[in-house]
């Protein structure tokens, strides 16, 4: 699988899931996590984050750098998380044009730290 379609997945993936669950959704654009949810959280990220570096380990600029691959993946799930939220923040049904922002914001992204990493 391709970054920009690794990317693409996971954005929609995740922009279907706030449409088809509202009470996720307040609560995730909310921000009230208890600390048990909040912990939930985190451990979503870092699973998405590991989907993205799987993906990303197929790429020869990620060879024998698994650290730094895993940042990047981290920063990237942060970076669509932000733009997610903006998307249903002016849109309840998610802003399309900030959801393909944020596809090109997060490929960009892992493509150039990859690049210059």
């Amino acid at each position: 699988m391709s970054l920009d379609q690794a990317v693409s997945e996971l954005v929609d993936g995740y922009a279907s899931l706030y449409r088809t669950e509202p009470g996720y959704r307040v609560l995730w654009l909310g921000g009230h996590l208890d600390g048990r949810l909040a912990a939930m959280d985190r451990d979503n990220s870092s699973r998405v984050a590991e989907r993205l570096r799987v993906v990303l380990a197929e790429q020869p600029e990620a060879a024998h750098r698994p650290e730094l691959v895993a940042l990047i993946c981290r920063v990237g799930v942060e970076i669509g998380d932000h733009l997610l939220r903006l998307a249903f923040r002016e849109n309840q049904d998610g802003d399309p044009a900030i959801l393909e922002q944020a596809k090109i914001a997060v490929t960009a992204y892992v493509r150039q730290a990859l690049a210059q990493g």
